[in-house]
């Protein structure tokens, strides 16, 4: 079905204003084509967790600086080019089921959790100057476990850029929340099963997001209050995971069908709301909550079973396969901006960070503070890292607070 905003207009055919990626964070562009030799899939870095590895992330415009979440409910931020912990946080509020930066470039993330909570937290420099999280707001309003969360810029009733927050719910709901206050601004109803994942879109008229349920339906909504404009049944009526390659032109979803339990990895066409590729090899028999990652606008990456794969988006076979015996069972993964750096949940409750040959120049002895990305020129996160190398004893501090 095509949706259509209040006014009418169609926010199905037209290509995106808003380049996003599904997390909305910006991924940058390579100077070369990217191709399957520079996925990355070198094991050069372990970090140790107090729990399995349940989310993760890497902060837009610095490709060594990595957010993870666990099971058991702590926050780690990792500076992955010298296997240093900048910060911790654990708020003892259950597992850490998702986790997403900011997009104004501060150094904020926000955390949700197995309970009916989504924290958002600010790192920074305390009286003593050391780095600590300190917890901006606590949203509440959820009544079960928030599966993912989202930051996206809408334009205001006068028309002024404001920054929102969405989640998504084992509650069946949406809810669109200020970040800084909590304060709702809306709560989207209608799905009839879980909430997994929520891919914000902005188009010429239009500003929108999907929401992907259990319930087996792709759901669009408005964020001018009209709510639903888009109802759309997924393959084998079950979506768990939705994203936007990073230029924000194609759209591709993965989940287990309700019935057969056969797991499915698709593209879509967005004008006619139908299935415009299909890819093989994705099987998923641990029936876990598959969410993929998309590499230098060219190749999807999946964590399947022990192994991790690898699809041309112009082809639908495997085309890669990256094995270690470290790799979790159908791991959360995640890649930094340029593509050249990999986050995969491992054994032992561990972290595994992956790198192709470009990615290793940042993992030299000399790279004591977070690598940044072309263009980015964000001075605080230098400043914390200076601070924690003058404090050479904050490295246990934060361990004990990953407890």
């Amino acid at each position: 079905k095509r949706g259509r905003d209040g006014a009418g207009n169609d926010i199905g055919p037209s290509a995106p204003d808003s380049k996003r990626s599904r997390s909305g964070e910006p991924q940058a562009a390579n100077a070369r084509p990217y191709t399957v030799e520079d996925v990355p899939e070198k094991v050069v870095a372990r970090l140790v967790h107090t729990g399995p590895i349940s989310a993760v992330v890497f902060r837009p415009g610095f490709s060594t600086m990595c957010l993870a979440g666990t099971e058991t409910g702590a926050t780690s931020l990792w500076n992955v080019a010298t296997e240093q912990l900048i910060a911790a946080y654990n708020p003892h509020a259950g597992a850490v089921k998702c986790l997403t930066w900011a997009l104004d470039g501060s150094v904020v993330f926000a955390v949700g959790y197995s309970e009916p909570e989504v924290h958002v937290v600010e790192v920074g420099t305390d009286e003593y100057g050391l780095v600590r999280c300190k917890l901006v707001c606590a949203l509440h309003g959820h009544t079960a476990a928030v599966n993912d969360v989202v930051f996206v810029r809408i334009s205001d009733k006068d028309g002024s850029p404001k920054t929102v927050i969405i989640t998504g719910s084992d509650d069946h709901t949406i809810r669109v929340a200020d970040p800084l206050t909590g304060a709702l601004l809306h709560n989207f109803e209608g799905h009839k099963g879980p909430v997994y994942s929520l891919c914000p879109q902005h188009r010429a008229h239009s500003q929108f997001t999907f929401s992907m349920s259990e319930d087996g339906f792709i759901r669009a909504w408005l964020f001018d209050g009209t709510g639903c404009c888009l109802r759309n049944a997924t393959p084998g009526k079950c979506c768990t995971w939705m994203a936007y390659c990073a230029d924000g032109t194609r759209l591709f979803s993965c989940g287990i069908a309700s019935s057969e339990r056969q797991a499915n990895l698709v593209e879509w066409n967005e004008s006619e709301g139908t299935i415009k590729q299909e890819f093989a090899g994705f099987v998923n028999e641990d029936e876990k909550v598959a969410r993929f990652e998309t590499l230098g606008n060219r190749f999807l990456v999946l964590s399947d079973g022990p192994v991790v794969k690898v699809w041309d988006m112009d082809s639908p076979e495997v085309v890669k396969t990256i094995q270690h015996p470290d790799f979790a069972l159908s791991a959360p993964l995640r890649a930094n901006g340029t593509g050249t750096l990999m986050a995969v949940g491992g054994k032992d409750n561990t972290l595994l960070i992956l790198s192709n040959a470009q990615g290793e120049r940042y993992l030299s002895p000399q790279a004591s503070t977070p690598e940044s990305e072309p263009g980015d020129n964000d001075s605080g996160t230098q400043q914390l890292m200076q601070q924690q190398q003058q404090h050479p004893h904050i490295q246990q501090q934060q361990q004990q607070q990953q407890q």
